[in-house]
């Protein structure tokens, strides 16, 4: 499911509110922004979306599912302050160079950063 808004800056923002991304949208996605209401990003919730740049996570979120972001390979940098549980290949196959954690992180998943050879 999902619903568009645009920032300031005038970019346009696919806005998360659970489940996967369609596929007819996995090319076109290059910000997202994860809703107030979801505590979870679904396991390959944004799946082969080769053009997703940046992640707006707010810090309810406290788990990231399985393959949730894997193979997204321009996703750089994300943040995820209340994140308590990474799930399998989270985040294999990214360009990541800077993850930030908050305090509740309490279990990363095996391959949760497969091929993430850049991160810093």
């Amino acid at each position: 499911m999902a619903d568009h808004a645009v920032d300031d800056g005038g970019n346009d923002i696919y806005v998360y509110t659970g489940g996967q991304v369609p596929q007819h949208l996995k090319n076109i996605i290059t910000h997202a922004r994860i809703d107030k209401s979801i505590t979870r990003v679904d396991n390959r919730a944004f799946l082969n979306c080769p053009n997703l740049q940046s992640v707006d996570c707010h810090a309810g979120v406290e788990t990231v599912g399985s393959a949730a972001f894997r193979n997204c390979p321009r996703l750089r940098s994300i943040k995820l302050p209340g994140v308590k549980n990474i799930g399998i290949k989270a985040f294999a196959k990214l360009g990541l160079r800077d993850v930030e954690f908050g305090n509740e992180l309490r279990s990363i998943a095996a391959y949760a950063f497969y091929k993430c050879v850049n991160i810093q």
